[in-house]
């Protein structure tokens, strides 16, 4: 008896000592990528031998720093080494890193289905996006001047060098990180050119797309551009990679900022005929046909060639006195295209007019810092007097003549037609009439007000349609009031460069919608003054409005303070002036 309870003790103490052995026993862990970013999610992977659950004891660490979630995944896998079969189970918990550093996770104890195990300590690194990926992507920007002027045309590169053997997509267009002060014409599509090239012994796949931005600000200005791309990545399922099908992962690189000194155009020795053109630039003008009479119309057309600013360059100004009468240019121009044009309808009002007007126009160079003056005059042509007594054949409705010969008598078709019948036949009585209900009465009022209506808007689309002037009016007080609702609004944000656009076209509008030779957008101060003075305003509110004008130059041309603008004073002259022009 006694040595059968000896037995029994051991058995006990081997079956202690076992389940001892199982808590003691070490799984290793890890985590998926080990290196890296600031916000990306990793894997934090616990990997046990077979025989495990899917439920899931112990308290998981926390780290500072880190978001570990308790929410696990699951696999198995099996590995075959000379025809030994080894099973493992994986348990895989998100893990992000909220800021950069190395980070360690400590040992714990993990429990599944009834067992013990002791999680060994792992440690990641979390770093910035262009530190992760040193040697293996970076995005560079290039810009052949980085001293310019306002409005003038600057050329950059963006540069993308990837790794050779790394698998990438470009995701979408490059963007502005940075540089409100910069305006970029829209990129081509497939705008990148990809060659390969070697940087410190190490071979990349280079993509470069070139750049052409404008300058709007004077001052230091920030550029900085990003571009998205999207990496393949090993996954979790072995037969994906082999067959291609890999995961992919976003990624987005910057670019270093480069400082651009951008300064503003001189005032001094500035034309009347500059219209916002910086660049470098060749004109032609011509006109057709090359005879004409008094009241028919002449095609003007003035073409601008070159390099620079085609996106600011407004047409120039015509001013057709008593000899010719101007209508408002149309303006060609395509984006890349080189060549901006400007196609004036003029109508001569005498004989021997025949040397046209010149076109007034200037640009400013900004290699020489200097204004050029372009203003072309087309070749002659030949102004005929009017025709006199012109009459107009208008078709006539009458009777045929009769035809000469012998007619043959016309022949009817031998139906007989009977004989009107003037008595009337028997009264009966079908019942009360429906047209004297209130339904059938209300009806027809409907439709007359309805066609009334239709009759009052169509006579008034045939007539803004034949009385150019009148619609020009229409149009004008509406594009008045749109732009001084966002010139209050611009100026209760404090927005001064808004305001100071949407304040002068107010003003544009409003006088341009009495002047149909001028365009609007082209009026200048001189422009509003002459109608203010015929309006018989005082000098007080043309005085408000050269302040306007004024403070809106300083502005574009990259001369004025912001900040010092006092708004609502600018705001209410510009209440005055409108108030005297309406």
């Amino acid at each position: 008896m006694t040595l059968y309870r000896h037995f029994i003790l051991l058995l006990a103490d081997m079956h202690v000592a076992a389940g001892a052995l199982v808590a003691q026993q070490a799984v290793q862990s890890r985590v998926n990528p080990q290196v890296l970013t600031k916000g990306q999610q990793a894997t934090y992977e616990i990997i046990l031998p077979a025989g495990g659950g899917r439920g899931i004891g112990g308290t998981l660490p926390r780290v500072p720093g880190l978001e570990i979630s308790g929410n696990a995944s699951f696999s198995t896998s099996a590995r075959i080494v000379n025809g030994n079969v080894s099973r493992s189970i994986t348990y895989g918990f998100p893990v992000r890193a909220l800021r950069t550093g190395t980070f360690t996770i400590p040992a714990w104890v993990m429990e599944v289905g009834g067992r013990r195990y002791n999680v060994q300590p792992t440690t990641l690194k979390a770093v910035d996006a262009g530190v992760a990926y040193k040697d293996v992507f970076d995005l560079s920007l290039d810009v052949e001047d980085t001293s310019v002027y306002v409005g003038q045309r600057m050329e950059g590169t963006l540069r993308l060098l990837v790794r050779e053997g790394v698998n990438v997509r470009i995701v979408g267009p490059p963007e502005k990180a940075s540089g409100e002060g910069f305006t970029l014409e829209p990129l081509e599509q497939n705008s990148w050119s990809i060659s390969q090239t070697q940087r410190n012994g190490i071979r990349y796949d280079q993509g470069t797309v070139p750049l052409k931005l404008t300058p709007i600000k004077s001052g230091r200005q920030s550029l900085q551009f990003s571009q998205t791309l999207a990496v393949r990545v090993r996954g979790s399922d072995p037969l994906n990679d082999f067959l291609g099908r890999g995961v992919e992962k976003q990624i987005e690189l910057e670019t270093g900022v480069v400082e651009v000194d951008v300064k503003p155009l001189p005032t001094t020795g500035k034309p009347a005929s500059f219209t916002g053109a910086v660049g470098k630039f060749e004109a032609l003008a011509e006109a057709t046909p090359a005879q004409v009479r008094v009241g028919e119309p002449v095609t003007l057309t003035y073409r601008v060639s070159g390099d620079g600013s085609f996106e600011r360059m407004q047409a120039p100004v015509l001013d057709g006195g008593d000899d010719f009468k101007v209508y408002p240019p149309k303006v060609g121009f395509q984006p890349g295209s080189g060549e901006k044009s400007f196609e004036y309808l003029i109508v001569p009002q005498r004989e021997d007019t025949g040397g046209l007007l010149e076109v007034p126009f200037s640009y400013f160079e900004p290699e020489q810092g200097i204004y050029v003056d372009l203003s072309r005059r087309p070749m002659e042509i030949t102004v005929l007097p009017a025709p006199e007594g012109s009459d107009i054949h208008l078709p006539t409705q009458g009777a045929k003549p009769p035809q000469s010969g012998n007619l043959k008598p016309s022949h009817g078709t031998g139906v007989r037609l009977l004989d009107i019948r003037l008595e009337p036949g028997r009264w009966q009585s079908i019942g009360q009439s429906s047209v004297l209900t209130p339904v059938f009465m209300g009806t027809q009022v409907a439709l007359l007000g309805l066609f009334a209506g239709l009759f009052v808007v169509r006579r008034q689309q045939l007539r803004l349609a034949g009385d150019a002037q009148l619609r020009r009016r229409i149009d004008g007080g509406k594009a008045a009031s749109k732009w001084r609702q966002q010139a209050e609004s611009a100026a209760a944000s404090g927005d001064a460069p808004e305001f100071l656009d949407a304040a002068l076209r107010t003003i544009q509008e409003s006088v341009g919608r009495h002047r149909m030779e001028t365009q609007a957008g082209a009026l200048t101060f001189d422009d509003v003054r002459v109608h203010l003075q015929e309006r018989s305003a005082d000098e007080a509110v043309i005085d408000s409005a050269r302040q306007l004008f004024e403070a809106g130059d300083l502005q574009k041309f990259g001369g004025a303070d912001a900040g010092r603008l006092d708004l609502p004073a600018l705001l209410n002259c510009l209440g005055q002036v409108q108030e005297a022009l309406n």
